[in-house]
């Protein structure tokens, strides 16, 4: 059976890999990207037997699809990557490509000093190491999410030879970002970095609520 792989599929990869190439590179590993295919059409199934390539004149690379879309891409030097571009065996349109951020730091881990590198190299990468071009791939960065089964979150720290515990109040106008539509978001409270808590200040959230964080993206206002 003969495939025929399109070129240009996608966004072209020169910008894909200067993204993912900024995160590995001077994201001080506190970020994840996470890529993956959609269907342009929302609740639509993938085709079956996806292929995906990477390619230029002189090679090709074949990149594995999971079942569910998930794939990840390796990056080159800016100048080897120039001339590269996805292609696929799927009809133009028919699906497009997420591309996800995600933080590297289990909740259980997570302090105030955590909150305040993510938002700081967040914003640099975004705005001193990527191109202007490339900038709408990249969110900006306001600071952490924590949703779990049930709003019981607090933060904890020493302080003069005392333990200090603050509850965190859930924030109603915030849903979880894996909430399908028209579901109802489990409880989700914010840090901006920008609380009066001092670094050492860790979260502290039952792991029986199952508790993920998240980045919280800029929020815009419609004019």
């Amino acid at each position: 059976m003969q495939t025929n792989l399109q070129r240009g599929t996608f966004i072209p990869y020169k910008q894909l890999n200067q993204v993912l190439l900024a995160l590995k590179t001077g994201g001080e590993g506190l970020f994840v990207s996470r890529l993956r295919l959609q269907p342009k059409e929302k609740g639509q199934p993938l085709p079956p037997n996806i292929r995906l390539v990477l390619m230029n004149d002189e090679r090709t690379i074949t990149i594995p699809v999971a079942a569910d879309g998930r794939f990840e891409l390796p990056t080159f030097p800016l100048d080897e990557a120039k001339d590269m571009e996805l292609g696929s065996n799927l009809p133009k349109d028919a699906t497009g490509i997420q591309l996800r951020i995600d933080l590297t730091t289990p909740p259980d881990q997570l302090d105030m000093a955590t909150v305040r590198r993510v938002v700081k190299v967040g914003q640099r990468l975004r705005d001193e190491l990527l191109p202007w071009y490339v900038r709408w791939l990249v969110p900006q960065i306001d600071g952490v999410t924590v949703c779990s089964a049930r709003p019981d979150w607090q933060l904890g720290w020493p302080e003069n030879g005392q333990n200090w515990v603050l509850p965190l109040t859930a924030d109603a106008s915030v849903r979880e970002p894996e909430t399908e539509k028209g579901q109802t978001s489990r409880p989700c409270a914010v840090l901006t970095g920008q609380e009066q808590f001092p670094d050492n200040a860790r979260l502290l959230a039952p792991a029986a609520d199952q508790p993920k964080l998240y980045i919280r993206l800029r929020q815009t206002k419609p004019s």
